[in-house]
């Protein structure tokens, strides 16, 4: 049996449950069959905001979103369609062990919620605030459609040049040609490729 560290005595069963639930880096919530909330931990509590001292274990389903909505969580949605919507979800999920998955937008902030029903016990649930990988993913998005505008437009504003222009690395192998560039010397495709050798194009 495990110590406490100030020394008095055994640590019991449900100190370790607390120290692993606030430990987690995700929301954590348990959820028995008739919708009743049987375990949470604090960050479940940081990410909707919801005020601790209205959150509490027994309480309804239908309870919990009414403190969330009034929290500014869903706030295009009444109280009503919200516990239906995740009503709908918890309902659908099989006993055999199927999870959901899906992302919840609240505000500004992106939620990525994880729900998995338990034979005898009801649903677990993760909740994970993604914010910031989402942010980076639509920002590396951006970036990707800006370089494929500007490479376009620069392929375009090249190829209607009337001069043949073209450009070499410092080992002598193309870097880019363009059209009138090839067909000012007769050049095939295979030659106006990027990292063709300069002396192959002069032979």
């Amino acid at each position: 049996m495990p110590k406490s560290d100030q020394g008095t005595g055994p640590v019991s069963e449900a100190q370790l449950l607390k120290a692993a639930l606030g430990n987690m880096p995700c929301g954590f919530s348990v959820w028995s069959e008739q919708f009743t909330l049987l375990l949470f931990n604090q960050r479940y509590l940081e990410i909707y905001n919801l005020p601790a001292k209205e959150v509490r274990r027994g309480m309804a389903l239908f309870d919990l979103h009414k403190i969330s909505r009034e929290a500014g969580n869903h706030p295009q949605m009444s109280v009503e369609e919200v516990d239906s919507y995740f009503g709908k979800i918890f309902s659908q999920l099989d006993e055999q062990g199927e999870t959901a998955r899906f992302e919840n937008i609240l505000g500004d902030k992106t939620i990525r919620v994880r729900m998995a029903r338990r034979r005898g016990l009801g649903w677990l649930v993760t909740h994970e605030d993604v914010t910031d990988d989402v942010r980076q993913r639509k920002i590396e998005k951006e970036n990707q459609q800006r370089v494929l505008t500007q490479s376009i437009w620069f392929d375009r504003a090249i190829n209607s040049m009337s001069q043949g222009l073209c450009a070499f690395d410092a080992d002598k192998r193309l870097i880019i040609c363009n059209r009138t560039y090839a067909q000012i010397y007769g050049l095939p495709e295979e030659l106006t490729r990027p990292g063709t050798r300069f002396v192959d194009i002069m032979e």
